[in-house]
């Protein structure tokens, strides 16, 4: 599971929403809701702009750990 998917999924137990309400409320897919749950579909654009529009927070927050993540790794490989 990625950091992306890792945070929705925190974000989404934290305000204890099921994936049935989340759907109805956002407009995701229940089965898409799942899938990016569980790390088994990587999330579109589209959708993550719903999520951060529905948790109201902007959508740095998903991805600023992987970034740094991202970055850390490209430094270890480019110190090799």
């Amino acid at each position: 599971m990625g950091i992306i998917d890792e945070r929705l999924r925190g974000s989404c137990e934290g305000l204890k929403l099921m994936q049935q309400k989340l759907s109805k409320l956002t407009g995701i897919s229940q089965t898409a809701i799942n899938r990016y749950g569980h790390g088994d579909t990587t999330i579109n654009a589209k959708a993550l702009l719903k999520y951060a529009d529905f948790l109201m927070c902007p959508l740095v927050i998903f991805w600023d750990a992987a970034m740094t993540r991202r970055a850390r790794f490209l430094a270890i490989i480019r110190s090799m």
